[in-house]
């Protein structure tokens, strides 16, 4: 069954014709190829692309082996160009050639060619790529599947799906396995061998057991947050191994730099990096619940309704109370009063009157809405710590020039430990900018704004109210 990965099909469509290399990254195995010389073929055949205006080349096939060449591979394409309509070259496994970056920058003089590329090592993986291509490449992040992913080709009970999801991960090889111990050989060997050894040979360590170490210590507490200089005592208390803080910090940026792991950085408000920040894992590091999430937002947007909605019954218009006309004999139907439901300007039979929508939510639920909400912002990179909010002044442009420095973009929500007029004042008029406090955070809040400010002391004050 084909799994069209609709949201990364989406981001490739609407990044057609931008001018740009396309670089599709992402951790190896995650189904990259199949998207852009699968699934995004099909899409350009369906918009009557022509076959031969596809320049497809697989540069891990065996028979594509002397495009590996640089100038080989060049050539193919330039001669593969007959007219002046669109061509899209999907160049697979880009690896794979030597001087890549040099053929991918000639190819952005053809103005009729649409460049895709993917590749599967270490060098890949990383931001040299991206690094590169700065100003001239765009990086499409593909992920593993996700679970309506996952679900969607293994059907069945969603209890049963959901326990073979978090078990096994979305790696797309994995739905081809049938026995448990299929799968966990797989991912074992697609850990060592494939991801580890990648990090091996292009930083060069000779010492793998220290990384190792460091692996299974994270892979103890998968889902959890940490730091290096905790990392370093545990190696100290409970593994009774002397390793250095540096090595620590330069081991995690070989496992970021392949998206095997995620980091929380600490900001001051000029944008600089202060210091690796240790969030309390019983908030910021537990398995979101999305059930308990829903359950508390619908909650809260039923405290805020009104209520105030309401209509005239028959004893609140106006009118007679006599008959409009005798009962009988008229020809007519009999009537009671114009004031009736039936009639212009009647009143209302069973209509709305002033209510309370309002009920309330174990505070338990509430409390675990908020934590499972803060978890999901760290998963997915959405979180910043901020050193101090610290402002002289109420100045909009200054608090502009502030998330700038962070790097933060669209809907922001700045979360403050206590009042802060400065701060608040100088955020007001930024649109899809809202500053809120610890003691009035809410689920809504949480959800509609995408990236979540936090300085260090309502990290502190959360983990005092929510732990």
């Amino acid at each position: 069954m084909e799994v069209k990965r609709e949201y990364y099909l989406n981001q490739l469509i609407s990044h057609k014709h931008n001018g740009l290399i396309k670089i599709i990254s992402g951790i190896r195995r995650c189904g990259k190829s199949y998207l852009l010389s699968e699934l995004f073929r099909k899409h350009l055949l369906a918009e009557g692309v022509k076959e031969d205006h596809i320049i497809h080349i697989a540069l891990d096939d065996y028979e594509k082996k002397q495009y590996r060449n640089p100038d080989n591979c060049y050539q193919y394409v330039k001669s593969s160009i007959k007219d002046d309509e669109m061509y899209y070259l999907l160049l697979d496994e880009v690896q794979m050639m030597d001087s890549f970056e040099d053929v991918l920058n000639g190819f952005l003089h053809i103005k009729n060619l649409d460049v895709y590329v993917t590749g599967s090592n270490s060098k890949f993986l990383s931001s040299d790529v991206v690094t590169e291509f700065r100003g001239r490449g765009d990086e499409i992040r593909v992920y593993p599947f996700s679970f309506a992913e996952f679900y969607s080709v293994i059907g069945g009970d969603w209890s049963d799906a959901w326990r073979e999801y978090y078990t096994y991960g979305g790696m797309p090889l994995i739905l081809s396995k049938k026995t448990d111990e299929e799968k966990a050989k797989y991912l074992q060997d697609l850990f060592k061998e494939t991801y580890i050894r990648d990090i091996e040979e292009r930083n060069k360590i000779k010492n793998n057991d220290e990384l190792e170490e460091l692996i299974n210590v994270l892979a103890s507490g998968i889902g959890c947050l940490t730091n290096p200089q905790k990392l370093v005592s545990t190696f100290n208390s409970v593994k009774h191994i002397g390793i250095s803080l540096p090595t620590i910090k330069q081991y995690l940026d070989y496992l970021q730099d392949s998206f095997i792991i995620n980091k929380v950085l600490r900001y001051d408000i000029k944008g600089k990096k202060v210091s690796d920040v240790e969030l309390a894992e019983a908030i910021f590091g537990i398995e979101p619940n999305e059930a308990i999430v829903h359950s508390v937002l619908v909650n809260y947007l039923a405290n805020q309704r009104q209520g105030t909605q309401s209509t005239k019954t028959r004893a609140e218009v106006r009118g007679g109370g006599r008959k409009p006309w005798r009962q009988k004999g008229t020809g007519r139907a009999r009537q009671g009063s114009i004031r009736a439901p039936q009639w212009v300007k009647g009143g209302i039979a069973l209509g709305p009157k002033p209510r309370s929508y309002k009920y309330t939510v174990n505070k338990k639920e509430r409390r675990l809405a908020i934590r499972s909400v803060l978890s999901s912002k760290v998963l997915e990179n959405n979180l910043v710590v901020l050193d101090k909010a610290e402002m002289k002044e109420i100045k909009t442009q200054a608090m502009v020039k502030t998330l700038a420095n962070l790097k933060v973009e669209g809907k922001t929500l700045i979360l403050l430990p206590e009042r802060n007029e400065n701060v608040q004042k100088s955020a007001r008029n930024i649109k899809n900018v809202k500053t809120t406090l610890v003691n009035t955070i809410n689920v809504y809040d949480l959800l509609k704004y995408n990236k979540l400010v936090v300085t260090l002391d309502a990290v502190k004050k959360l983990e005092e109210v929510y732990a």
